[in-house]
């Protein structure tokens, strides 16, 4: 067995075309990467569809699908290892998640993250390599309440889902604050449904001193209360969290090493490139628990990179293929949402919403830019983490883009290094790579220019 063991992990893999060719020297560039590791993980955000599924009332964004034909690029690329726990597992409803899953099970692929309940879709996946075996665990933040897998009991069925992590948002505002709201909330009974549902025995009464305002666009009851420090705090839900911790300390007893592939979108403010608070928290805890590496994503843009306890926290590597504007159908949903007539072809009506390319995630350059990170590991430490940039065809038609290419643009380099700064990571760019050393490494790096 190795001394060490290595890992290479994307961001976002949306697929809705086949790559051209085995042949392009930029596919055999980032296959190389991919293959030289032990453990090799992607996030795959898409439905694998061949004429199952039917379009969920409450997607991921756009509905995304496409078929299991790409699910051999993947494995070309040499992927050994799948998250599925995102918010676009439901864009095609309980079939579609279900299909996805067996088209994965039929290609082969080792995957995890969704399942017909919750203990199907949050237990590990193990892979054995000559390096060590890897347990593999995938998490996605619940984007919607309908979207969480639920246990299974003895009596009935659980309900098919996401390996989910809930969360707690409170919004702090001063006393005077607070009596405002309750008089805004009694005149316009905002809270009218709720407190009958409490009446009720339909849900729980809030805590003292939490008052309730209406809910947010994905289910969540938006809670107001008294606080010196105002603004919003966000917790983890600690009843999920004790549930993974519980899964990554028992896929431990069975493993070398444990990854957690982590899918959260939400953000500090309006800053999709810094993660609410409740992300970070959740993130450390892995780590506590016994996790060696937590793979972010989700905002499609890259977030920082953290080492904590030797270990890394990838906050986000945001897109690695993305091609969501290349689609065969579009419900009925999406004409109407966006106003656009129904005789409108696929294409005429993205061109619409999307204002003809000028808006939306492809119009933004930095949702195309992104990095791949290789890293080595022993003795469950960090030793060394090589970040190679990637560009996605910025610019180009929407036919033309999408497709990972490793460049030299050293500009992507420094918004990490930007982004990293604030966790203490210190990033060395050198000739279009970063690398980021463990504590030993560093060390021993510092006596040698010293000795020299």
């Amino acid at each position: 067995m190795k001394s060490t063991i290595s890992f290479a992990a994307t961001g976002d893999y949306l697929p809705t075309r086949r790559i051209p060719s085995y042949q392009e020297e930029s596919f055999q560039a980032i296959e190389k990467v991919i293959k030289q590791a032990d453990g090799r993980i992607t996030n795959l955000e898409i439905s694998i569809l061949q004429n199952e599924g039917t379009p969920g009332a409450i997607p991921g964004g756009t509905h995304i699908r496409t078929t299991p034909d790409r699910l051999d690029d993947l494995k070309a690329y040499g992927f050994n290892l799948v998250g599925t726990a995102n918010n676009h597992a439901f864009d095609y409803g309980y079939d579609g998640l279900e299909a996805t899953n067996r088209h994965l099970d039929e290609a082969g692929i080792l995957h995890t993250g969704t399942g017909e309940n919750l203990y199907e879709a949050g237990k590990p996946i193990f892979l054995d390599t000559t390096a060590g075996r890897i347990g593999f665990i995938s998490v996605s933040v619940v984007s919607h309440l309908t979207h969480m897998a639920t246990e299974q009991r003895h009596n009935i069925k659980g309900r098919p889902g996401i390996n989910g992590l809930r969360h707690v948002r409170k919004h702090m505002i001063s006393s005077e604050e607070l009596a405002v709201l309750k008089n805004i909330a009694d005149k316009t009974e905002v809270n009218a449904f709720t407190q009958m549902s409490i009446n009720e025995a339909f849900i729980l009464p809030f805590p003292e001193g939490i008052v309730p305002f209406g809910r947010d666009q994905y289910g969540y009851p938006m809670l107001f209360e008294v606080g010196e420090e105002q603004g919003l705090v966000t917790e983890p839900n600690e009843k999920d969290m004790q549930r993974i911790e519980g899964v990554i300390d028992d896929a431990l007893r069975q493993a070398d090493y444990v990854l957690v592939n982590f899918h959260a979108h939400e953000m500090k403010g309006t800053n999709k490139r810094i993660g609410a608070d409740f992300v970070g928290k959740a993130a450390k805890r892995f780590i506590d628990a016994g996790a060696h590496s937590v793979i972010g994503h989700g905002p499609h843009t890259l977030r920082g990179i953290e080492i904590y306890k030797g270990r890394p926290i990838f906050h986000s590597l945001g897109n690695f293929i993305f091609q969501n504007e290349t689609l065969d159908a579009l419900p009925q949903d999406f004409y109407d949402n966006h106003n656009i007539p129904n005789e409108y072809g696929v294409m005429k009506a993205m061109d619409k919403k999307s204002h003809n390319g000028t808006k939306g995630l492809l119009s933004i350059p930095e949702m195309m830019e992104s990095v791949l990170p290789f890293w080595t590991m022993k003795d469950g430490e960090l030793v060394e983490i090589i970040l190679y940039p990637i560009e996605l065809s910025h610019g180009k038609k929407r036919h033309q883009n999408g497709f990972p290419e490793i460049t030299k643009n050293e500009s992507i380099l420094k918004r990490l290094q930007d982004l990293s700064e604030p966790f203490g990571t210190n990033i060395i760019i050198e000739d279009g790579i970063g690398r980021i050393y463990g504590q030993a490494t560093a060390e021993r790096e510092k006596a040698e220019v010293k000795f020299v």
